[in-house]
């Protein structure tokens, strides 16, 4: 049975983040909270911003089923002494991250086979705004304007630049 994240009570600001990124990646508040968890669940965690004086709003959601099993664990081996306090140090160690590492958070397999490929030029096939493409990764980029990551790729002899959010697949 899928484990539910008690009310934890957080600074808005961290749901202006969630909000944001929801909406920035097209992801289900409970997906985009999951991937966090996935991303982070195991990662040394900051306590950057558990101070800040803001309004406060309670964060809950259902874990997914890999994360109910993985929790127990993650909350062992983070010392925090609630899970109330393991949430609130995931989220800030989130919302404290640039978009591109945010990014890079949620979709860390698809970086890391572009990452692979761009390394040992090999091509890939993208599935892309309803499109299957043939490209050759050349480069990641950061959007200036959004802060978000780019993939600088060529097809054919043209160069073109994919925003990572809207490579819904690699296909094999």
């Amino acid at each position: 049975m899928r484990k539910k994240v008690k009310a934890t009570t957080v600074p808005m600001l961290v749901h202006e983040i969630i909000y944001t990124d929801t909406q920035y990646f097209s992801l289900k508040k409970e997906t985009l909270c999951n991937m966090v968890i996935q991303g982070l669940g195991f990662e040394k965690l900051m306590d950057i911003g558990k101070d800040i004086l803001d309004k406060t709003k309670s964060l809950s959601f259902n874990l997914n089923d890999i994360n109910t099993e993985l929790f127990p664990e993650m909350l062992k081996q983070s010392h925090a002494s609630t899970e109330s306090e393991f949430i609130r140090q995931i989220f800030f160690t989130y919302i404290n991250l640039h978009p591109c590492l945010r990014e890079r958070i949620l979709h860390k397999s698809m970086f890391l086979e572009i990452e692979q490929a761009i390394l040992n030029k090999k091509k890939l096939k993208i599935y892309f705004n309803k499109k299957v493409l043939d490209i050759v990764p050349i480069a990641l980029e950061r959007n200036p304007d959004t802060g978000f990551n780019s993939l600088k790729a060529q097809v054919g002899a043209e160069i073109f630049l994919y925003e990572m959010k809207d490579i819904e697949k690699i296909l094999k």
